[in-house]
């Protein structure tokens, strides 16, 4: 009779253990600079992603093209194939251009220097009539008689801040 019990408790225990299927990781360590990314889970092949109730699917732990200003609530789920869907993962954050980021503009010889805004892609600098559009905080100008000149940052969004001159 205890070996009929001992075969019933093993034949059971490995038919509840056959049959549980394992679950993915929750996803975490979210972080946005530019770019929404958080630290993979082991064997997921695809990351069922959330924003603001929009449903996007990816298989890397990297999202981007976030320019709009806003708060953005990000719920992300990790899928694979012969595993159960891990818990959501969840992360907030918010994308805010400096509009009212103050320029301080320098003129040096022919070098206009302006200090760098936090979040712009790319300035518009206007002299005499004439504008540029340039990367870094640095341009020379093409004559050292030019006296109108002014700088403008440029956000992601095309949101600008006031000129400076």
């Amino acid at each position: 009779m205890k070996k009929l019990l001992m075969m019933f408790v093993l034949l059971t225990s490995f038919v509840f253990s056959a049959s549980v299927t394992p679950k993915l990781d929750t996803p975490s360590n979210f972080s946005y600079d530019g770019a929404l990314t958080w630290d993979e889970v082991d064997y997921a092949q695809t990351y069922l992603i959330t924003i603001n109730d929009e449903n996007f699917e990816r298989d890397i732990a990297y999202l981007d093209g976030f320019i709009q200003e806003g708060q953005y609530s990000i719920e992300v789920v990790a899928r694979a194939e012969g595993y159960e869907d891990s818990l959501m993962g969840t992360y907030v954050f918010e994308i805010d251009y400096n509009q009212e980021a103050n320029i301080s503009v320098y003129l040096n010889n022919q070098i206009l220097s302006w200090n760098e805004i936090d979040q712009a892609t790319h300035y518009l600098v206007t002299f005499d009539f004439n504008f540029v559009i340039v990367d870094t905080n640095e341009f020379e100008l093409p004559s050292e008689n030019i006296e109108n000149y002014s700088v403008q940052a440029v956000f992601p969004d095309g949101s600008k801040t006031a000129i400076f001159s």
